[in-house]
């Protein structure tokens, strides 16, 4: 089975050649790599077409879509892969490549419909990032998997893998939301049915002033939404 990796990038000409070369570096399952050029105004493309020459396996597609808008690119990628599984990274290098190959073995050896690679859980770090944010996503992470159930202590977290035949069968096709869309997904799977495991991951990111960690309020609405829907018991396991 071949796993198609999902890179959604805007302007992110200072982390893709690291973001690729530790793909490249890391996983050993089949796979082709996928870079989602998300209207860039940057070097973005010209730096990963540099690296095309010697990885066969890296080729790019494009959002024409809503400008930076994540679920856009990501669902650019779907339709995209040719893979028998499916997982976004983020662009930005803060996601451990290392995990897709544990992720992977899960959906082969049939286990799992989605795998999501998890902060929280036992193994599982999160280092860095906005402390404002951080909190948050630990709290709708904790209380959803408290409240509903749904098996990972990460929801919040878009590294999440899927395998293809279930993804297709799945209403994934969310277009102009942020990175909440890759929580509203494994609600959907969710209630669809999907056999879903979790397995531990590192996430590093990179911190801002406090004085800017108000802009995380931009996208409060659309998390609630979705995890109203959740602990509101409106997004349930089918039967």
């Amino acid at each position: 089975m071949t796993v198609s990796i999902i890179i959604p990038a805007h302007n992110e000409e200072e982390s893709i050649v690291s973001t690729i070369e530790g793909v490249l570096a890391s996983v050993r399952v089949p796979y082709e790599l996928i870079v989602v050029l998300d209207h860039c105004t940057d070097r973005t493309e010209e730096r990963v077409r540099s690296l095309m020459e010697q990885s066969p396996q890296l080729r790019i597609l494009r959002n024409e879509d809503r400008r930076g808008s994540f679920s856009n690119a990501v669902i650019v990628g779907f339709r995209g892969a040719s893979g028998d599984i499916i997982v976004p990274l983020m662009a930005d290098n803060c996601d451990d490549a290392e995990a897709i190959n544990a992720m992977a073995v899960e959906i082969i050896a049939g286990r799992a419909d989605v795998v999501c690679a998890s902060r929280y859980m036992k193994g599982g770090k999160k280092i860095g990032g906005p402390l404002l944010q951080g909190l948050l996503s630990r709290l709708v992470c904790f209380s959803t998997r408290l409240l509903t159930g749904i098996p990972t202590w990460d929801v919040a977290n878009a590294y999440k893998m899927y395998n293809r035949r279930f993804l297709m069968n799945v209403k994934y096709d969310m277009p102009d939301w942020g990175t909440e869309y890759s929580m509203a997904l494994l609600f959907r799977a969710y209630a669809a049915g999907a056999s879903i495991k979790e397995i531990p991951t590192v996430w590093r990111g990179q911190g801002i002033p406090m004085a800017q960690e108000w802009r995380i309020f931009r996208r409060f609405p659309g998390y609630w939404y979705w995890y109203h829907r959740a602990i509101g018991r409106k997004i349930k396991p089918k039967e």
